[in-house]
């Protein structure tokens, strides 16, 4: 199939003569569902297998030392995370942000282990579904905490199972 004397690769043009260029490309689709995955990954490593928790000032009057309190987590990178809250710990996390303050999050991976990381708050939004924490923080991360490097390696550990991993449809039966 030569035209002008130029020989036509075959491969370039597929169904009717169109250009291999117009052809739908998996790639995006793939890494789509590879996000997604992931995603659902870490929701699953947040919600069950590590405690999350924010240093706060303590609500009681009498209490001059922090609490703990949980927070749900929503996504997770190696420069930042997002997580959910209460409405009446708005006020809290606008004021970090006001003031660019760092706070201590804790990622326990036992009941008597975890790691303390600093992040910063970048926005505060209201949840568009009707959940019990209506509020996202979105967070900086903090390269200053001696943790820093151990919170990042636990987030490529999860990019790497998640993309390794094999999911089943079966279900586990006892023995």
């Amino acid at each position: 199939m030569k035209k002008d004397g130029v020989k036509k690769n075959p491969l370039r043009v597929i169904d009717g003569g169109k250009p291999a260029d117009s052809v739908v490309s998996l790639t995006s689709e793939r890494n789509k569902r590879g996000n997604e995955n992931r995603r659902q990954l870490e929701r699953h490593f947040t919600t069950y297998w590590i405690n999350t928790f924010i240093e706060m000032p303590s609500s009681s009057e009498s209490e001059t030392k922090n609490e703990l309190n949980s927070v749900t987590m929503s996504d997770l990178s190696e420069d930042g995370c997002a997580f959910s809250i209460l409405e009446q710990s708005v006020p809290f996390f606008k004021a970090l942000q006001e003031n660019q303050q760092t706070f201590r999050l804790q990622l326990g991976f036992s009941q008597d282990t975890f790691i303390v990381v600093g992040f910063q708050v970048a926005n505060i939004i209201q949840a568009m579904d009707h959940s019990t924490k209506p509020y996202r923080v979105g967070c900086r991360l903090d390269p200053s905490f001696a943790a820093t490097p151990a919170y990042r390696q636990f987030i490529r550990f999860l990019a790497a199972y998640s993309g390794a991993c094999v999911t089943t449809k079966a279900k586990a039966s006892s023995f």
